[in-house]
């Protein structure tokens, strides 16, 4: 399985001098973790978050796949100490050869 993201998400966050600062997150700067499988009736619906820390802020979205290949639904940003003011992220999921999520962890 692979994650493709494209495109930006700009936040707001507050400085150590208590100055609003606004910063453009390219999608090269993201990582894509699996979190978890469950089965269903169309097979495995898998489980992905994608997030970014920084020393100041960060923020992550969970996103799923069901069935196998399809993105399914995401959740809204979780965020901590900033505000997502904009998102213009692609997300796509591919097939690569049928793989299980759990067995490219190992």
């Amino acid at each position: 399985m692979s994650v493709d993201i494209s495109g930006k998400v700009i936040v707001s966050f507050e400085t150590e001098d208590e100055d609003e600062d606004e910063i453009e997150i390219s999608a090269e700067e993201f990582e894509v973790e699996y979190l978890s499988s469950g089965e269903r009736q169309l097979g495995p619906e898998n489980c992905y978050q994608i997030y970014y820390e920084s020393d100041s802020f960060s923020l992550r979205k969970e996103i799923y796949e069901y069935p196998a290949g399809v993105l399914n639904s995401g959740s809204e940003w979780t965020t901590e100490n900033c505000t997502v003011t904009v998102d213009d992220l692609d997300i796509e999921i591919g097939l690569s050869d049928e793989q299980d999520p759990e067995d490219e962890e190992n």
